[in-house]
């Protein structure tokens, strides 16, 4: 029998349980007290879930972020922060390389993504970071912009200096175009 199937009455001396005055007022007296204390445990054995980023509660996300050194951004789904989370760690071991650059951008931009680094003839310590996504929406790219900027500035090696290109696919009829959303004939 574990503990955890022990009442309190076992813990007793036996006078407490033969007595019959006490018979059923002290079990149901003691119960109160099992079951507070069943549910402190029950917290004290979930307490590694709390530094599980996939297993967190939603509300405890921010909290385990501050516990790996993370500011996450207000825009970020919770897939995106939970992935960082799970990451950042490896990534601070290898920060300011070409591929910490690269994990940490797929993270939040997705797989369609490249860095390239520039010859050194054309300028120094340059690299262009292109990320194309399969659709247009003008409020999108320049929130993602400002969000890629922002990564890179606090993520590349101080020395260094980049170019963004955001790609998205221009209009090609039937494919790429829709009238009167992203496309515009003659004049207005």
């Amino acid at each position: 029998m574990s503990d955890r199937d022990k009442t309190f009455m076992q813990f007793l001396p036996a006078i407490y349980s033969e007595d019959e005055t006490t018979s059923d007022f002290l079990p149901r007296f003691l119960h109160i007290f099992e079951e507070i204390i069943a549910g402190i445990e029950q917290e004290v054995d979930d307490i590694p879930k709390l530094f599980n980023p996939w297993k967190t509660p939603s509300r405890f996300v921010p909290w385990l972020a501050k516990w790996v050194a993370l500011e996450l951004n207000e825009n970020w789904d919770e897939r995106q922060s939970r992935t960082l989370i799970r990451q950042i760690v490896s990534l601070y071991k290898i920060r300011g390389t070409k591929q910490a650059l690269e994990s940490y951008l797929r993270i939040y931009a997705g797989s369609n993504l490249r860095i390239d680094e520039l010859p050194v003839d054309t300028e120094p310590h340059l690299f262009r970071v292109t990320i194309n996504y399969p659709s247009y929406d003008p409020v999108s790219r320049v929130r993602r912009a400002r969000e890629v900027r922002a990564i890179l500035d606090r993520e590349k090696p101080a020395h260094t200096h980049f170019s963004l290109a955001i790609d998205s696919p221009t209009m090609q009829i039937a494919i790429h175009s829709t009238i009167g959303v992203d496309t515009i004939l003659g004049t207005t």
